[in-house]
């Protein structure tokens, strides 16, 4: 990335954002079914309060099959989000949309760029040419390089390996690489740009 035809200069005014693993601390083998697991990662809610006081548009795509599997209900899904967005909030950070796929597969679930076509169904102004999407699978930035959406994978260790490891077998690799969703905001200078110049 980023897909041939896109300027890796041009301003950024959308940034879609997987969930678990970038806003939200995972749970190993397991998933967020209740408020009372979910954590955020160090330094997201600064981050996200950084993207609203600059203007650009914050849209969380996250796949969720453990409803498929019986292991939590959309109802539940729905309460997290409600007391995410609660506390984002009190920050003046709340996110602009969230989009979950709750399917084993099919044309929504990452990689396929279901969601991404939701967003910008709802949200016309949405031109993927100047987004990019934050996950931490590669997955993640298969959807976005579909689209012609930028991508950044973050993410260390191991894991974080294994993801690029995934991404050279597509054919594929990151517009930048960060630690975290806080040092994405300030190390990829289309991002960094974008953020600077918006809330000026």
């Amino acid at each position: 990335m980023p897909p041939s035809g896109t300027s890796p200069d041009r301003p950024i005014d959308t940034v879609f954002l997987d969930r678990d693993g970038v806003i939200n601390q995972r749970i190993p083998g397991d998933y967020i079914k209740r408020w009372e697991e979910f954590v955020f990662l160090p330094g997201v809610v600064e981050a996200l309060h950084d993207l609203r006081r600059a203007g650009l548009r914050s849209v969380v795509i996250t796949n969720q099959r453990g409803i498929a599997r019986g292991l939590y209900t959309d109802k539940d899904l729905h309460l997290v989000h409600q007391r995410m967005q609660a506390h984002l909030d009190a920050y003046d950070a709340r996110v602009d949309a969230i989009y979950y796929c709750p399917d084993l597969d099919g044309p929504r679930r990452k990689p396929a760029p279901g969601m991404l076509f939701d967003a910008q169904r709802d949200h016309p102004a949405i031109d993927f040419a100047r987004a990019v999407l934050i996950g931490d699978s590669a997955s993640d930035l298969q959807a976005a390089a579909s689209v012609g959406c930028r991508g950044i994978l973050v993410g260390s260790g191991e894991h974080l390996t294994e993801q690029l490891d995934a991404l050279r077998t597509l054919g594929l690799t990151p517009s930048h690489i960060a630690r975290d969703l806080p040092d994405a905001l300030r190390s990829w200078a289309p991002l960094a740009q974008s953020l600077e110049s918006l809330s000026r």
